[in-house]
């Protein structure tokens, strides 16, 4: 049996693109939700051997080009495992989302329960610290955190002062 030659996957990527709905390559101009599609990729993957490996590849790298900062309770622990992931990933990462406090989705476009725990808001996080590791930053989504939080604007100037490459806020 012969084996069939793989397409190189920034080809494939687009293909799969434009045949899975839910499923975009492109980190702009809209949030990237792999887990839409993923039974769509699963059944791709099902074609065959190469096809299971690229789709893997696509999986891999969506999942190592995004990456959340959930804060829950801002306890030393988690500031600490939080820094040691970003210095792990960070040079990996373009797509970065930010949520504080709890925050619940009800629906597609309607959030509930922005606001942050108390002493969230006193915290100094050290935002230089998180994002400086993330040089290639190209989407930074607040869309978890509250406006108001003192904590939004250090974000945002972080990500100015060491992301060159953000197109997306």
């Amino acid at each position: 049996m012969e084996r069939v030659p793989s397409l190189p996957l920034p080809l494939f990527s687009s293909i799969v693109s434009f045949a899975v709905q839910d499923y975009t390559d492109q980190v702009l101009p809209e949030t990237r939700r792999i887990h839409l599609a993923f039974n769509r990729l699963k059944d791709l993957s099902l074609v065959s051997k190469t096809w299971y490996s690229s789709v893997r590849e696509l999986v891999y790298q969506f999942q190592r080009s995004t990456f959340t900062l959930k804060f829950q309770t801002a306890s030393r622990h988690e500031l600490l495992a939080m820094r040691r992931k970003v210095l792990e990933r960070g040079r990996y990462v373009t797509d970065l989302r930010v949520s504080m406090g709890d925050v619940s989705s009800f629906g597609e476009y309607f959030r509930r329960g922005h606001r942050l725990p108390a002493n969230l808001d006193t915290l100094e996080l050290e935002w230089d610290a998180l994002i400086a590791p993330m040089p290639g930053l190209r989407r930074l989504d607040l869309s978890e955190m509250p406006l108001s939080s003192p904590h939004t604007q250090k974000v945002v100037e972080a990500a100015t002062k060491y992301c060159r490459e953000l197109e997306a806020l």
